[in-house]
């Protein structure tokens, strides 16, 4: 997760809780933003954003 605390408090209100399945629906043509689905809400964040949140690929 991201260590700014204003950031990581929003995303975290928004559902990307660790351990939560992330589905990427999109990426814009010029790569920024990323389209997301988190627990049935679909979200656009900007790269800069979420560079910092690791994941796991899931099949």
């Amino acid at each position: 997760m991201p260590s700014s605390g204003g950031l990581r408090r929003r995303l975290a209100e928004m559902g990307m809780l660790v351990g939560e399945v992330v589905r990427i629906e999109g990426i814009a043509p010029l790569g920024d933003p990323v389209e997301m689905t988190v627990r049935r809400y679909r979200l656009s964040l900007r790269k800069s954003d979420i560079e910092n949140i690791t994941v796991e690929e899931v099949r």
